[in-house]
């Protein structure tokens, strides 16, 4: 997770600049209800938020309760007034940061494991039934010896398992996260693969074992981020409740798309 609320602030602004390349920081601020000349010095480090207006600003952005209050933490131990509230608040953080199992990749990390199996792999390695070797994994996940160990080789360089002398793999993260809403020929590829897999299993799959959803509707355009929030909001959550079995037997993928069919609506800004 970024280390800092300025960090925070400038993914969110890259992510909209990535849907909008006309997208300024002017725009931002407005957004964020700030005065232009206040977020550039935010930015710079040169002016610091108090909690209250942090708090407004998190919410602006459409952050979930954790991450408000984590944003919110960021700020107090950088800028509280108080050493006692930038103590506790460091603490927070720490704890966060030490319970939190994610491992967040550069998109150049992500291009090396960007081919679907090797975040199946990782998942493998939960289920209870199956030897954590690349001879045991690849073939729960139909794969060839020789694919698994391989992939397994690269999920090693970017620290998300270890591979011991005895060809037993060790998991090292329990969830990837990478960068959102910035254009990315690796995340790309992946989506695209994932569905080509959902094709896949549409067709050979037994409908007790896979769900397929579609709904179209209409609603504005200006509201797509809030519609995007909801979407991912959704996901941590089911992850939270189906990620977390304590004697997993099967590996599944859960993916979910929201684009236009209409062209995109212009206005003046």
């Amino acid at each position: 997770m970024p280390s800092t609320f300025r960090a925070i602030l400038h993914e969110s602004y890259l992510r909209r600049r990535g849907r909008n390349p006309h997208y300024s920081l002017r725009a931002f601020a407005r957004d964020l209800q700030l005065a232009p000349s206040s977020l550039c010095e935010i930015l710079k480090g040169r002016e610091a938020l108090s909690r209250p207006k942090a708090c407004r600003v998190s919410a602006h952005l459409g952050m979930n309760e954790a991450e408000r209050e984590h944003f919110c933490d960021l700020v107090d131990a950088e800028s509280a007034r108080s050493p006692g509230v930038r103590a506790a608040a460091r603490e927070r953080i720490a704890r966060r940061i030490e319970c939190g199992a994610a491992k967040r990749l550069l998109d150049a990390e992500y291009a090396v494991i960007a081919d679907w199996f090797h975040l199946a792999l990782l998942e493998a390695l939960s289920l209870t039934d199956t030897a954590p070797t690349a001879a045991g994994l690849g073939a729960r996940l139909g794969l060839d010896e020789a694919t698994a160990a391989a992939a397994l080789r690269r999920l090693e360089s970017v620290g998300l398992v270890a591979i011991r002398d005895d060809g037993v793999v060790e998991k090292r993260a329990d969830d990837v996260q990478t960068s959102a809403d910035v254009p990315s020929a690796a995340i790309r590829s992946h989506h695209e693969q994932m569905l080509d897999k959902a094709g896949t299993a549409l067709h050979f799959e037994a409908v007790t074992r896979r769900t397929y959803e579609s709904l179209i509707l209409a609603f504005r355009q200006d509201r797509t981020a809030e519609a995007y929030a909801k979407i991912r909001a959704f996901v941590r959550e089911f992850n939270a409740e189906f990620g977390r079995d304590a004697a997993p037997d099967s590996v599944y993928a859960l993916t979910m798309q929201l684009f236009p069919l209409s062209p995109e609506v212009t206005r003046d800004r």
